[in-house]
């Protein structure tokens, strides 16, 4: 259940990334739980966003100056991280050119524009798509300036991870990879159409960088978010940069072929979902959203409490996985959560949440049979 540190939380993050009043009636009354706020806000990857919407109250509901002090020297370092990568940024750019290879910028530092100020989307990982042709040499070229690659992917993996100048960057093959082939097909269309021939624009140092579009994002960004509820649960960061997206945005949802795409993708519960959430949570209009119906408030309020729960990417969650007991204990416990994740995310997507759940078990069963083969070698 969304409680009412819970509504606060929120209400301020609307107010941070939207550049709006928070809802003032919730900071009064009853004490404000700042302390919990701010775990929120630090679990949930959004500490500056949320700093932004604190300073915007009356001075009277603000915290305490000694506690602001505290929120704002995270504040700080987010910022001086985001410069940080936008310089790795500028020198792949740089990189890449020099060498012909083409690519583009997405997620991550891509959206940071879209907010009233862009240093304050806390950052992640550098996500950079190659696509098939330049992919191994770009891998090569990162490793040539002294990228490291601390895991060893396999050939199935979309994309290969780098920790270079203290960054992390992930050169991807392919941005998703869907577990039913109807989708996957759909979704090679959607890319070919709108993505390689539909760039935007950003500037890092003064070098040009491609971006997606915001039709794009309109839909990459619910594949996204849909795919890590199935494995592993996603965080509000995710969801308020779609909710930006489109907010932001002037597009035409009514439109055929934005219709045909979200359906070739098997998408429209989720984007109801994503609707009564944007009207609920974040304050939208139900104007602004496709596919808006009240039949799914209850799983948008189910969905939220998830979200609340699992922090940034479900790694509350992933905390839980490490159960004493030896390794068949473990199993057992990652059987179920897999199965969990699966009976409620197949409310919302279920073609997919059904072929993924079992792709994740194959590989769990293969993955124990190859260590059982090797002890017995």
């Amino acid at each position: 259940m969304v409680g009412l540190e819970e509504k606060r939380f929120l209400s301020l993050l609307r107010s941070g990334i939207w550049n709006v009043k928070a809802d003032l009636s919730l900071f009064c009354g009853a004490k404000v739980d700042w302390d919990y706020i701010f775990r929120l806000s630090s679990r949930h990857s959004v500490t500056a966003w949320v700093y932004d919407g604190i300073e915007m109250l009356p001075p009277e509901l603000k915290p305490s100056g000694r506690f602001m002090l505290k929120w704002f020297s995270v504040v700080m370092r987010i910022e001086a991280m985001n410069r940080k990568i936008n310089s790795g940024i500028a020198d792949i750019a740089r990189l890449y050119a020099k060498n012909n290879i083409d690519w583009a910028l997405f997620k991550g530092q891509s959206l940071a524009t879209l907010y009233p100020n862009p240093l304050h989307r806390q950052p992640g990982d550098i996500d950079v798509y190659i696509g098939r042709k330049n992919y191994n040499k770009a891998n090569c070229l990162l490793e040539t300036i002294g990228g490291r690659r601390p895991f060893k992917e396999s050939s199935d993996d979309k994309h290969v991870h780098f920790e270079w100048n203290g960054l992390i960057v992930e050169n991807h093959i392919d941005m998703v990879r869907f577990s039913t082939k109807s989708y996957s097909e759909a979704w090679d269309r959607f890319l070919y159409k709108h993505f390689n021939n539909s760039y935007g624009i950003l500037d890092f140092e003064n070098l040009p960088v491609n971006v997606p579009s915001a039709y794009f994002n309109s839909i990459y960004l619910i594949v996204h978010i849909i795919q890590h509820l199935i494995a592993d649960g996603i965080g509000l960061r995710q969801i308020c940069d779609f909710m930006t997206v489109i907010k932001n945005s002037s597009l035409d949802f009514d439109n055929e072929q934005w219709t045909s795409d979200i359906k070739s993708l098997g998408l429209e519960r989720v984007y109801g979902v994503m609707a009564c959430i944007g009207n609920k949570y974040f304050g939208l209009e139900k104007s602004k959203f496709p596919f808006y119906s009240e039949e799914y408030a209850v799983l948008a309020d189910y969905l939220i409490e998830d979200i609340l729960e699992g922090g940034n990417f479900g790694k509350e969650w992933q905390n839980r996985r490490f159960v004493k007991g030896g390794r068949f204990k473990r199993n057992i416990y990652l059987l179920k959560w897999v199965l969990g994740r699966y009976r409620f995310v197949r409310k919302i997507y279920p073609v997919e949440s059904f072929n993924r759940t079992v792709s994740i078990i194959k590989v769990g069963i293969k993955h124990n049979f190859d260590r059982l083969l090797k002890c017995m070698s």
